[in-house]
């Protein structure tokens, strides 16, 4: 088990047992990320490229974990939506208030999604046609999604 998004950091034990820490490095190009830094921040060229490879190390990790280790339960959170949700929303959303029609930033959240629907298509293939696979959001979505729901 590793810690999650309220992790202070890396100086503190973060994993179960603590020594897959080092485990968790190696397999993530030396430096398993827990969670982007800053996600709030204007460099947003940054934030971009943080959330991905805090994203694709992640994955690296679960794709080692699910060949090499014998599970009767794997869970994974992988960050990336909700810090990608937080960093861009404002420029993929024409209906925000703040929204910059032809902004660099416009195809964001598209572009990062049908990446990740390749990763968890990889690691789907890895948990065989026997696994029972649960796909869950902690928020739920946008728009008028949640008030159909009452």
């Amino acid at each position: 088990m590793d810690g999650c998004f309220l992790t202070p950091d890396k100086s503190v034990p973060y994993t179960y047992p603590p020594e897959i820490a080092a485990e968790l490095d190696a397999l993530a190009d030396g430096d398993y990320i827990i969670d982007v830094s800053d996600f709030r921040t204007d460099d947003k060229a940054r934030l971009l490229e943080q959330i991905y490879t805090m994203s694709r190390r992640g994955f690296q990790v679960v794709r080692h974990w699910l060949t090499h280790r014998e599970w009767d339960f794997f869970m994974f959170v992988e960050m990336g939506p909700d810090r990608i949700h937080h960093g861009f929303w404002r420029y993929c959303d024409p209906t925000r208030r703040l929204y910059e029609p032809g902004n660099h930033f416009r195809n964001t959240l598209r572009d990062y999604y049908r990446w990740l629907d390749e990763r968890i298509g990889e690691v789907l293939d890895l948990a065989g046609p026997e696994t029972a696979v649960l796909v869950v959001s902690d928020h739920g979505a946008p728009g008028d999604a949640g008030r159909r729901l009452h």
